[in-house]
């Protein structure tokens, strides 16, 4: 399972690529002189941002994963390891997130248009057909979009804890949270390390290396964690547009909404999601 596509590898590179050049192409010939910088993208850095998120959405979201999921998982991965760059970077941090979480909410419009999902009417599930989702045309809001890019500026992936790789580059880990950090919690100093070392003491210093956790551990920590911003990215995006789709001016008769009865059936395997069940008579 890849990112965009059906499967991992070259192709699914490609097309989040071609995604992301339609936006810089756009950005650097109309933007790029009012707001001071171009835009990049990275071959290298989007086929590590695919293979992020193919294992995200292997691991943790149903198969095939809905479009809106898809493109939460492209706008969460991107913010956190970005594949678009900015030229020259922003000298302030705060503003460098600010504009890396407009340039992916940019993206989200292009991803939508070129996902195909596979639609089951309530009253024919069986009778499938694949298509793509007409255009998300606005925002419920001026508001909500404010909020949505919040959102997104406040993504953050810990570089600072990062593992570093074979290759010397660091790699994405997460803040210490539970049981996985037990290392974090009483760490010796330096001077008493010093002094364990020096009086052979050892006993003390092999029982907190012993503790140091795995970088498939820090791996897999990190990944539950993008899994949870992506579903909360993709519940923002999916109720946007189906608000967008109902909006009286711009009503179009073709719309996806409650025709996706195989991905309810597959969530409702233990309990009915039909209304009925939650009125209490």
């Amino acid at each position: 399972m890849g990112l965009l596509t059906l499967k991992d590898g070259p192709d699914d590179v490609h097309a989040l690529i071609a995604r992301a050049a339609d936006i810089a192409t756009i950005w650097n010939e109309s933007r790029a002189v009012e707001h001071g910088f171009h835009l990049q993208v990275g071959e290298k850095e989007a086929a590590n941002a695919c293979e992020i998120g193919s294992r995200v959405l292997k691991t943790h979201f149903s198969d095939p994963p809905s479009a809106f999921k898809r493109t939460a998982a492209v706008l969460v991965i991107g913010r956190l390891f970005p594949f678009i760059g900015l030229d020259p970077v922003p000298y302030s941090l705060p503003t460098y997130h600010k504009w890396m979480a407009r340039i992916m909410h940019l993206m989200m419009p292009s991803v939508l248009a070129s996902i195909k999902v596979r639609l089951t009417p309530c009253e024919h599930p069986r009778r499938e057909q694949f298509r793509t989702l007409p255009p998300f045309t606005a925002w419920p809001s001026p508001h909500v979009k404010a909020e949505f890019l919040e959102w997104l500026t406040s993504l953050d992936s810990f570089p600072w804890l990062a593992p570093v790789t074979s290759d010397g580059s660091q790699g994405n880990a997460d803040p210490p949270s539970g049981n996985i950090f037990p290392w974090l919690a009483n760490p010796p100093t330096t001077e008493e390390m010093t002094v364990l070392v020096a009086e052979k003491r050892l006993a003390r210093v092999c029982s907190w290396l012993t503790n140091l956790p795995t970088s498939e551990a820090i791996r897999d920590f990190s990944d539950q964690r993008l899994a949870r911003m992506v579903m909360a990215t993709s519940l923002i995006i999916e109720n946007a547009y189906y608000c967008s789709e109902r909006l009286p001016q711009k009503a179009d008769p073709n719309h996806v909404c409650y025709q996706c009865y195989t991905c309810i059936e597959k969530i409702a395997t233990d309990l009915d999601l039909t209304f009925q069940n939650w009125i209490v008579e």
